[in-house]
């Protein structure tokens, strides 16, 4: 039962990822990215700040791991966010999902370890439908799809440092010198878009986004994921995780009215298929042995 309950709650999480898309997407029609930037990950900062105070252990090690993976993770959002602009919410949330792609790909690189050939079939099929989506051939690539996939592999280098780094310093303290590490590379790209003007029109749909990316999508779910991963295995994990592509498109179908085209289904179908080869490469591998063996 106690497995279950992880799993419901890593799909809880995913829903709420899924959600942000669509949500950042609506906002910043209303607000200048960067300025959007500056106000979630402070009241982020805030707010984990009020909550977890005294679990935050500072040192050197923390500062220079923590502003390693704020880097990374400030690149990643901020190209996705300005990406939004001009690409669909539908399709920021499948060409994100390479990261889990890349991954792999710069854990090859960093640690020297070969792509099994589950992990190669992934890049195939995810590459396969991402030229689908994107369409190259007749145009249709924009330049929200370039800055989204520059986001995924951020994002990638992220999650492989995220897991090194972990393991060398406090938890709560990496987390908070992220979001802190977001706040002041994003203060002079706010700064030189808003001409020094941080005023826009406070709405209850502006305060209700940031309270729920802030708060629920930010410092909740990023609890709720570290708290309860380890009492799941990392392949149901890698499957939940998987989905939080078709929780955005059904939102933004459902909510947001984005048309949903073959294409997208399509090239959509493809990419998770390579989410999920390059997921579950390790449980084909176990399988497959076990099955040798005992013949």
């Amino acid at each position: 039962m106690k497995i279950y309950k992880a799993d419901l709650i890593l799909l809880f999480i995913t829903l709420i990822w899924g959600g942000t898309f669509s949500t950042m997407k609506d906002v910043i029609n209303d607000v200048e990215p960067f300025l959007f930037i500056i106000f979630r990950f402070s009241l982020a900062l805030f707010f984990f700040i009020l909550i977890f105070n005294k679990k935050i252990k500072i040192n050197k090690n923390v500062l220079l791991l923590g502003f390693i993976l704020g880097i990374f993770y400030t690149i990643g959002f901020q190209l996705q966010l300005v990406g939004l602009k001009f690409t669909s919410a539908s399709k920021s949330a499948f060409i994100t999902g390479l990261a889990v792609i890349f991954t792999p790909i710069f854990q090859m690189l960093i640690e020297k370890k070969l792509l099994s050939i589950w992990q190669i079939m992934g890049v195939l099929l995810t590459c396969t439908g991402l030229f689908i989506i994107t369409n190259p051939g007749t145009g249709n690539i924009n330049y929200g799809d370039i800055l989204t996939i520059f986001s995924a592999l951020s994002y990638g280098i992220y999650i492989v440092f995220i897991g090194r780094f972990a393991l060398k310093a406090d938890v709560n303290g990496l987390v908070g010198m992220q979001f802190l590490t977001v706040v002041v590379f994003s203060l002079p790209f706010a700064l030189y878009y808003n001409d020094s003007n941080f005023g826009f029109e406070i709405t209850g749909k502006i305060i209700i986004t940031l309270l729920y990316l802030s708060i629920l999508a930010t410092i909740v779910c990023t609890y709720l994921h570290t708290k309860y991963q380890r009492e799941t295995t990392p392949t149901k994990a890698a499957i939940i995780f998987s989905f939080e592509p078709i929780f955005a498109v059904i939102i933004a179908s459902l909510f947001y009215n984005e048309e949903i085209t073959l294409k997208l289904v399509l090239g959509g179908s493809l990419i998770m298929s390579g989410l999920l080869f390059s997921e579950l490469s390790d449980f084909f591998i176990e399988i497959f042995f076990k099955k040798n063996i005992n013949k």
